[in-house]
């Protein structure tokens, strides 16, 4: 009788019956080598009542290695000796337990835990607005590929929220058979194909920001817009922040002399935020006593949300009805392009972890080939053509 480890399990062939591999380090732990050449682990063991069991572990492969394999068997060990059955519990817990059941969970016990309050959001957007409407009242190990075919198609005029969706609903499932609520490697979304992205990439152009920077003086000057909104329109142009890093800013976290707002916390980390003009906007915005934050909001000591409904209103005034807030932060980005900034300054500067994410940038920027061209042709140009 063999340890059990990964060549061992791989080198096995298939014979005609189902052949089974047994472990010298836990008795009752093996693992079934089918004709069709599955390698599935399992325990035997037995209850405190005397009944035998022998629960399959789940199929070998990278996620379920051997060393996994028998921790996990060592886990259903040590409730055994404690009087309980996993078998029997899982079993259970498989027949009652709903979709909408395991969202909860996934919720209280990995989203508000391991994720930022903004990704939290979006999960819990997913999840009440389609998964627990289509699927809730699923038990768990009933959802299958095609109920995740159908809940993507039913997002389909909105690819990319579509396939975060599907994303979040893959971890969800990951997280179902980490808690045994779920067979091992069944996860419905795993190499789910998802729908084409095409980013949106809406700049304002020269005449536009001077629309709109009119429209904020004229807003101001007949007191029809809140001064902490049009401040905030004005920072994440001049700075290219993401807006929930500028609603939640403090301003304990500003230094006013070297112009940098200091975020503890944010999509990347820690970071810093040059202010350059922004600082002018600052400087004239009034503090409100009692309310730590740069934007203040309706509610006391709170800072703005949700500034949708005033955006709107502003960019109806100044002509841009196709304009997102984020927009804002694409114009900066693209601005820095133009100037000829490299993609590494403008991924600095935007706080992007990976240059991957600043490059949908860079051909908006003189591309040195394109000034090599201009140059060389020039010189030539002077001499061949007389120029």
């Amino acid at each position: 009788m063999p340890t059990l480890t990964k060549s061992v399990v791989e080198r096995t062939q298939p014979q005609v019956a189902d052949y089974i591999l047994w472990d010298s380090k836990m008795t009752g732990f093996g693992v079934k080598v089918t004709p069709k050449g599955k390698r599935v682990y399992f325990l035997k063991y037995r209850t405190k009542d005397g009944t035998q069991r022998k629960p399959a572990i789940g199929e070998h492969s990278e996620a379920l290695t051997c060393e996994r394999a028998r921790e996990i068997a060592k886990d259903w060990l040590a409730e055994v000796q404690q009087g309980g059955d996993p078998s029997g519990e899982r079993k259970t817990l498989r027949k009652s337990a709903t979709v909408s059941d395991l969202c909860d969970r996934y919720i209280k016990e990995h989203a508000l835990i391991h994720k930022k309050p903004s990704s939290v959001y979006m999960d819990r957007m997913f999840i009440d607005r389609y998964i627990k409407p289509q699927c809730g009242h699923l038990k768990v190990n009933a959802m299958t590929r095609q109920h995740v075919v159908q809940l993507h198609n039913a997002m389909r005029h909105t690819p990319i929220q579509a396939n975060r969706m599907v994303n979040t609903l893959s971890k969800i499932f990951t997280l179902a058979e980490q808690w045994e609520m779920r067979t091992l490697n069944t996860n419905p979304c795993i190499k789910f194909p998802r729908f084409k992205e095409t980013p949106k990439e809406r700049f304002l152009t020269d005449t536009e920001m001077e629309r709109l920077g009119d429209t904020l003086r004229c807003l101001e000057q007949e007191k029809k817009e809140s001064p902490y909104m049009t401040a905030l329109v004005r920072i994440l142009m001049l700075t290219g922040a993401r807006l929930g890093e500028i609603l939640n800013a403090k301003w304990e976290w500003v230094d006013m002399q070297r112009g940098l707002l200091t975020l503890p916390d944010s999509k990347t980390g820690k970071r810093i935020i040059k202010l350059g003009a922004a600082i002018d906007v600052l400087e004239k915005l009034p503090r409100v006593a009692g309310n730590p934050y740069i934007i203040v909001g309706e509610v006391e000591g709170k800072q703005m949300v949700k500034p949708n409904r005033q955006w709107r209103r502003i960019r109806q005034h100044a002509g841009l009805g196709d304009v997102r807030m984020h927009d804002l932060r694409h114009t900066y980005a693209s601005v820095l392009a133009m100037q000829g900034e490299s993609m590494l300054v403008v991924a600095k500067l935007l706080g992007h972890r990976q240059l991957r994410t600043t490059e949908r940038y860079a051909h908006i920027g003189n591309n040195p080939l394109d000034l090599a061209t201009q140059k060389a042709g020039a010189s030539i140009a002077a001499k061949v053509l007389g120029r």
